[in-house]
């Protein structure tokens, strides 16, 4: 990955640009998942980290999703 984005015809901040994409961590959990009979809830959490080079920071970004499902018609 650190060979294309330095590249000669890749065009941008090259350096700033390798040196986040290469410290990216990103993952995903499934946290609960309960079903009672047609009914489901999943919950989920998603963390991404990241170099940020202009604010000479690290970035975590950590959100929840949930879902609920319903079986209608066996679907």
């Amino acid at each position: 990955m650190e060979e294309w984005l330095l590249a000669d015809d890749f065009v941008g901040m090259k350096v700033d640009i390798a040196d986040s994409a290469l410290a990216l961590s990103h993952k995903s959990y499934l946290n609960h998942i309960d079903v009672k009979v047609n009914e489901g809830v999943e919950i989920s959490t998603i963390r991404s980290v990241r170099n940020d080079i202009l604010k000479h920071a690290r970035v975590e970004v950590e959100h929840q999703t949930m879902w609920l499902e319903r079986k209608i018609d066996d679907e």
